[in-house]
């Protein structure tokens, strides 16, 4: 089986889904803006046949990039995360 750990996220990150047509996007009362806070993502080096995965992944104030058996902090913090090229999955919290 699979191990997992719950990590608690304090980033302060905000998305905001909206429609693409404004006529149809609902309005605030019945639709409140929701914040999410990102706490991982998962790389991808190589071809669509072949390559490497990795990870970064925040825990409490620290971000963490995992390779294999390799684990640096990554000093640059989020702003780091966000512009790593080939993030294709991003985990976000709802808070």
């Amino acid at each position: 089986g699979e191990n997992t750990k719950s990590i608690r996220n304090t980033t302060t990150t905000s998305v905001t889904i909206s429609s693409p047509d404004e006529q149809d996007a609902p309005n605030k009362e019945t639709c409140p803006k929701v914040l999410y806070d990102l706490f991982g993502s998962i790389v991808h080096t190589g071809t669509l046949h072949q390559g490497h995965y990795m990870a970064d992944v925040k825990v409490k104030d620290q971000w963490y990039h995992c390779n294999d058996a390799f684990i640096k902090k990554c000093e640059g913090g989020e702003n780091e995360i966000l512009k790593r090229e080939g993030a294709y999955i991003l985990f976000y919290a709802r808070r």
